[in-house]
């Protein structure tokens, strides 16, 4: 028998305007100090394009096991790799594998409607 889902890890997985769902999602587990494995992924166009981007690392520290993972599809000049977004280009299962995100974690979704399609195909939801 696996983890009872309040133990296993917890993917917040957003795109654009996506983020304002899972957004309050992080702020109940930054409020209670969850000490869930918590994964925030999101995928903006560019630094102008996203969102609550402080907030989000601000409710990120408080949480002992959070991480998370920031794409940019066009980056700009003035956005700083390692500061602003930690990857080009859109956010893919394939790139969830790669930084060893648990296929059996309770995943929430929200974003453009190719994003949930691409997101949902895959995914054991």
């Amino acid at each position: 028998a696996g983890p009872e889902p309040g133990e296993r890890p917890l993917v917040l997985a957003s795109a654009g305007i996506g983020i304002t769902p899972v957004l309050a999602i992080l702020h109940a587990l930054a409020a209670r100090r969850s000490t869930r494995e918590i994964w925030w992924l999101y995928g903006a166009r560019d630094g102008r394009h996203h969102p609550f981007a402080e907030e989000s690392r601000a409710l990120l520290r408080v949480l002992p096991h959070g991480r998370s993972r920031i794409w940019y599809s066009r980056p700009t000049p003035e956005d700083r790799p390692g500061t602003d977004f930690d990857d080009r280009g859109h956010m893919a299962v394939a790139r969830f594998d790669e930084l060893k995100v648990q296929r059996d974690a309770d995943f929430y979704l929200c974003g453009p409607t190719a994003f949930m399609r691409a997101l949902a195909a895959v995914l054991p939801l």
